[in-house]
């Protein structure tokens, strides 16, 4: 498949780009370019290829979900300001 100017000046105006007749006939090569390519994946035989992974027959793995520091007070002990066991911030909005 060959991708004519009228093509690419289509493609172009869709996307926002101005483009001069040089670059037109650049880009009109490179994206044929680009299709030939997809024609010889297509191409290529792979009934007999598994796929690398499959999240469905993944396995979720669980874990207790508990801090990493057990005592409130030493997470607080760092803070600038706390208040009856909390993190104590300024204002930011009236």
């Amino acid at each position: 498949m060959f991708i004519d100017k009228k093509t690419t000046q289509k493609i172009a105006y869709l996307s926002r780009i101005k483009l001069n007749d040089t670059e037109q006939d650049k880009l009109s090569q490179e994206l044929s370019n680009i299709l030939k390519w997809m024609d010889k994946l297509k191409s290529l035989d792979l009934d007999n290829v598994l796929p690398f992974s499959n999240v469905n027959e993944m396995e979720m793995v669980e874990r207790e979900d508990k801090g990493a520091v057990e005592n409130k007070e030493d997470i607080l002990s760092n803070a600038p300001d706390a208040r009856r066991g909390y993190f104590a911030v300024p204002k930011v909005i009236d």
